[in-house]
């Protein structure tokens, strides 16, 4: 959807061949058609069109246009009263809202999008849009997966996710029988750990409804689950950034492989076997509030184009407007396959269903999340190592504070992709003759292999000793973080302060927490944020203060009473950079 849309002529062949050139991977052409009709409201169409309003241009999404075009061609011999002439151009949404965004003087007189989320957009960038705007067509979000992958089932009508697809925790998760995946299979589809059985390959969110609603389904799939935050995480992080919002182009280039999940809508996919380019199999995940709907938006209320307008709509919601759409593969506005769609394997009769429609806020907030998590991370953990780490913690076997810590620690940074930037401290009193704290690992990028920064930090985290005399110097170490990743800011990333502590500040030379939190409030930077993130571990942490200093960071505090929390924590705390600067503990 890079390319701007041209008007192909008047010719109705030339826009056919138009229509038929082929999308390459990463070339999107928006085409233009131009279809001139001359219609009266009677049986009988005038020879000759006299009419003096004009004629009335509708803009569609590519896909729903070829339709739109025919069922508009057949008013030419169904209509009575004064010619028109419909000009139908396809043009993908995306590129509407560029030219709505630039306050664009001429829109088209109808807009045929391919989701109403569009609208949401178009609002929010002031357009108005007054009165209802009726679905004419709906097709459902699929994961189009190839049947080499395994994951799909060959020779079934309902499709579903192959019962070995397995959650995070490793349960085995079969699809439910009428072709929905559960919120298990889907975060075991393409959350499943380190090398999932398929990489989701995004489409970007901003350009494509296919995208947007792919986020959209794995917020709603994942909510609820205890760490569901870190799933969503964990899942967008490993998918791949399409090349192209082409749906075409995608499935083109997803048939040639076997370990990638492409979202489209269930009609694409339709289209796409039904022209013989592959075996694609279509899996739906749970809830279809996310569906195409394809809303009729009436941008133009003159009366001269709002009667007009008004027939082509009454048309294509006719019963040979649906059949139209449904021999398309379309779902009609109810959610409902015709025979088209029904008798190819592997399309199921799922219909929408009642969950509610995405709001503006969702809306942004999906958008806002992939971009968060595609956005890299640089981390300073800091490690408590004074004297009470060192005491046993019941029912652990013998294990101490600081070894069960050490072990949640090593867990959750391994969470982040080898792009990111960790470097790593241990604080308690005096352990340099200036400073409360140590560096023991500096900023480093957590490259694989036996020389990388992965193996570096593994082997630091393993290495920790604990001062067993030691007191805690809480305060003064927490400013000297937060300072340090202030002075090597990187803009293109998250920066961030993970600070693990069971005591209380101990130091009596050290700085107040009055004195600590004006200061942190005071050095804050809109432009060069640093939240602190702090985990009050054990049951003698002073939790109050440890969340007052990530209050006044904008940065989420936790409690872990059991050390054997900790690992949980770190999941959720990969996941804060969804929701931050206002994010909760979940």
């Amino acid at each position: 959807m890079t390319g701007r849309a041209k008007h192909a002529g008047t010719s109705v062949g030339r826009a056919r061949r138009v229509a038929r050139i082929a999308l390459r991977v990463g070339v999107v052409a928006a085409v233009a058609v131009t279809v001139p009709l001359s219609f009266s409201r009677g049986r009988t169409a005038h020879p000759v069109c006299t009419a003096a309003s004009g004629p009335i241009h509708v803009t569609a999404s590519p896909d729903i246009a070829p339709v739109v075009e025919a069922v508009a061609a057949t008013l030419s011999s169904a209509s009575r009263s004064t010619c028109v002439t419909v000009r139908v151009t396809r043009q993908d949404p995306a590129d509407v809202m560029d030219q709505i965004k630039a306050g664009a003087a001429q829109l088209p007189d109808v807009w045929i999008p391919d989701s109403s989320t569009w609208l949401l957009e178009a609002r929010a960038a002031g357009l108005q849009l007054p009165g209802q705007h009726p679905s004419v067509a709906t097709s459902p979000l699929v994961l189009a997966v190839p049947e080499a992958s395994g994951v799909a089932p060959s020779g079934t009508h309902s499709p579903s996710v192959a019962a070995s697809a397995s959650a995070p925790t490793g349960e085995s998760s079969p699809a439910h029988g009428d072709g929905r995946l559960r919120p298990a299979d889907i975060a075991g589809l393409l959350a499943s750990g380190v090398n999932p059985r398929v990489h989701l390959v995004l489409p970007e969110p901003q350009r494509s409804t296919a995208g947007l609603a792919a986020v959209l389904g794995l917020q709603d799939a994942l909510a609820g689950r205890p760490q569901a935050r870190a799933e969503l995480t964990a899942a967008l992080r490993l998918a791949q950034p399409a090349a192209t919002t082409n749906a075409s182009a995608l499935l083109d280039w997803a048939a040639e492989r076997s370990d990638v999940a492409v979202p489209a809508s269930e009609q694409a996919v339709w289209h796409h076997r039904l022209a013989g380019r592959d075996r694609t199999a279509a899996v739906y995940p749970p809830g279809q509030a996310h569906a195409f709907d394809y809303p009729f938006v009436l941008l133009n209320a003159r009366d001269s184009v709002t009667g007009e307008a008004d027939v082509l709509l009454k048309a294509l919601q006719s019963s040979a407007g649906r059949q139209r759409l449904q021999s398309a593969g379309f779902r009609d506005s109810h959610g409902h396959a015709g025979p088209a769609l029904a008798g190819v394997a592997r399309f199921g009769p799922i219909g929408p269903s009642a969950d509610r429609p995405p709001t503006v806020a969702s809306v942004q907030l999906a958008i806002r999340t992939l971009q968060s998590i595609r956005k890299q991370a640089r981390v300073l953990a800091v490690m408590d190592v004074s004297g009470s780490m060192d005491l046993l913690v019941p029912g652990a076997h013998g294990a101490t504070r600081l070894q069960l810590a050490q072990a949640a620690a090593a867990r959750g940074l391994a969470l982040y992709p080898d792009s990111t930037d960790i470097g790593l401290w241990v604080f308690s009193t005096n352990l340099t003759p200036s400073t409360d704290y140590r560096q023991v690992v500096p900023m480093t990028r957590m490259t694989a292999g036996a020389n990388g920064g992965r193996h570096r930090l593994s082997r630091a985290l393993a290495s920790i000793q604990d001062v067993r005399y030691g007191d805690t110097g809480l305060y003064d170490t927490t400013l000297a973080a937060v300072r340090a990743v202030r002075r090597s800011f990187d803009p293109s990333r998250i920066n961030a302060v993970v600070l693990l502590s069971d005591g209380k500040n101990d130091d009596a030379k050290g700085i107040s927490l009055r004195r600590l939190l004006g200061t942190l409030r005071k050095e804050q930077d809109q432009a060069h944020p640093v939240p602190v993130i702090t985990i009050a571990y054990g049951p003698d942490s002073d939790a109050t203060s440890m969340a007052a200093i990530s209050a006044a960071t904008a940065g989420s505090s936790y409690r872990a009473k059991d050390p054997r929390q900790i690992s949980r924590i770190f999941l959720d705390a990969v996941g804060q950079r969804v929701c931050r600067p206002s994010c909760s503990p979940s």
